[in-house]
């Protein structure tokens, strides 16, 4: 079992499970020993069987997932993305625009623009990816309350 880094890449994660999906595509041996060794469904198969099935990239995700610990691509994905992280949803562009109009209000603009929409991305329900990377950007909620208040002053 190999341990997962520290600053694990979801992308390099992906490219790895595609990278071993060619490898089984093209009959490499040690990735069919890969899938062998660490493959719920596979394991203890021969080699010979193995190669008569056709492995998919959810086998090859699978087969990384365990290689690294992990009972499922599933669960290695929700340890790379941590327990805070929530993925987007269609109810979340929803309450994205009921947030920001509800800045809006609160700065008593008359109309919604683009700070307002900024204004929601930063004060989230819950923690979302946006927030994350907007707060490593250094950009605060406080800020661009202040910047954007001071901006509709002039504008009106």
């Amino acid at each position: 079992m190999t341990p997962l880094p520290d600053r694990p890449d979801l992308d390099q994660l992906r490219t790895r499970a595609k990278e071993l999906k060619r490898a089984l595509a093209a009959g490499d041996q040690a990735a069919l020993d890969r899938v062998l060794a660490s493959h719920p469904k596979y394991v203890g198969r021969p080699a010979e069987r193995l190669g008569q099935v056709g492995l998919t990239l959810r086998d090859a995700r699978v087969t990384i997932a365990r290689e690294l610990g992990f009972e499922s691509w599933k669960a290695l994905l929700a340890e790379v993305e941590g327990p805070t992280v929530r993925r987007w949803s269609p109810s979340a562009d929803y309450a994205l625009v009921n947030r920001a109009f509800r800045e809006m209000k609160e700065l008593e603009t008359g109309y919604c623009t683009v700070d307002h929409f900024l204004l929601a991305l930063l004060n989230p329900e819950q923690p979302t990816i946006a927030l994350r990377v907007l707060n490593d950007l250094g950009v605060a909620y406080e800020l661009v309350a202040e910047k954007s208040k001071s901006w509709h002053r002039r504008t009106k």
